[in-house]
């Protein structure tokens, strides 16, 4: 497994109920990550990555995807 396989997804009927289900699930993953590190000692940053086909980088910015999808439509514009 990599780090960019993981994603947290939480639905709640309410902001309490969403926060104390989101801490129990960072406190699961916490767990995870503290025993995975002692096993593979590195994990290599990333500035981008790709998730469920938008690209996000390291402050949660969408700017990588958005700048390859106006490049993917000047291409795609001029061919025309």
């Amino acid at each position: 497994m990599y780090a960019d396989d993981t994603s947290i997804s939480i639905a709640a009927s309410s902001l309490p109920e969403l926060e104390s289900a989101l801490n129990t699930e960072l406190a699961n993953l916490h767990g995870w990550l503290n025993v995975s590190i002692r096993l593979c000692h590195q994990i290599d940053r990333v500035l981008h990555t790709k998730s469920l086909g938008v690209y996000v980088d390291q402050n949660l910015s969408w700017s990588k995807h958005v700048n390859l999808d106006c490049q993917d439509y000047l291409l795609w514009y001029r061919c025309t």
